[in-house]
């Protein structure tokens, strides 16, 4: 074992560098060789990503029917009652009208001054 005064010299320094570089072209090299398996990976499972992506518009347009004609089926009944509730208003106001002329009718024979 060598004493030393426990400086680093140049030659210390430029041995650490080279191990640190050493070190990190491996670690680079590990990097490239893992993002090359994923693009192989990314290549293999495109086809599969697509299929998925496929079969979930299908599922979600058939969902989105699905909830159309339940909404359908709650809302037609819905506005039927309205349709036939503004039928029966209109046969009202139509036997309305016909009275209130039948009354404005009776009220000359009578003589009744009619206010409107």
């Amino acid at each position: 074992m060598k004493n030393t005064n426990s400086y680093a010299t140049k030659l210390d320094l430029k041995k650490l560098k080279q191990y640190v570089d050493k070190r990190f072209n491996g670690v680079d090299k590990r990097f490239n060789a893992v993002d090359k398996r994923f693009d192989l990976i990314d290549r293999k499972f495109s086809w599969f990503r697509s299929e998925i992506n496929d079969d979930l518009d299908l599922k979600f347009k058939d969902m989105m029917r699905l909830f159309e004609h339940k909404w359908q089926q709650k809302i037609d009944p819905i506005l039927r009652e309205i349709v036939h509730h503004r039928e029966k208003e209109i046969i009202h106001w139509h036997q309305y009208d016909r009275i209130q002329k039948m009354f404005q009718k009776i009220a000359q024979k009578v003589g009744v001054e009619i206010d409107d």
